[in-house]
C-alpha cells in the first residue's frame, strides 16, 4: 500500500497545487491594507498595511489602502475580536458569516488565510 501511494505521489503535478501566496521554497507572502477599530482603545484603530515575507509579518499604521499583491477597492476591516480570531487561524469566510470582518476581496481573503491559517487546537482539558 505505501508504494502505491508513493507512486500517486510521485504523479503530482506541483504546479497544479500551486497557492499564489506561497513561493517556491514554502515561503508565505502577502500585503494587505486593513482598517482596524477599536472602540476600548481608540489608539489602536486607524488603516494599516499588514506585510508578510520571508517568515516575518509587520503591521505598518496608515497603510496606503491599495497594494500590488493586495488591490480591494476597500482594506478589509476588522475589530479587536476579528482580529484576534484571523491571528487564532479562524478563516475569513468564518470571519464574515460571524459579522467580525467587512470589506476586502476574494484575493485579501486568499491572502490572509494563507499566512494565518492555522488548526486550531487547546492546550487544555474541560
Amino acid at each position: 500500500m505505501a508504494e502505491a501511494l508513493a507512486a500517486g505521489v510521485a504523479r503530482l503535478n506541483p504546479r497544479k497545487f500551486q497557492d499564489p501566496w506561497v513561493t517556491a521554497n514554502g515561503d508565505r507572502r502577502a500585503q494587505v491594507a486593513l482598517r482596524l477599530t477599536d472602540a476600548n482603545v481608540p489608539g489602536n484603530a486607524g488603516r494599516y498595511t499588514l506585510a508578510v515575507s520571508g517568515g516575518l509579518g509587520t503591521l505598518i499604521r496608515d497603510g496606503t489602502g491599495r497594494t500590488a499583491t493586495s488591490p480591494a477597492s476597500s482594506p478589509v476591516t476588522l475589530g479587536p475580536r476579528g482580529f484576534a480570531a484571523l491571528y487564532g487561524g479562524l478563516p475569513m469566510a468564518t470571519l464574515r458569516a460571524a459579522g467580525l470582518a467587512a470589506g476586502g476581496d476574494r484575493d485579501t481573503d486568499a491572502a490572509l488565510d494563507s499566512v494565518f491559517g492555522a488548526q486550531s487546537f487547546l492546550l487544555d482539558y474541560f
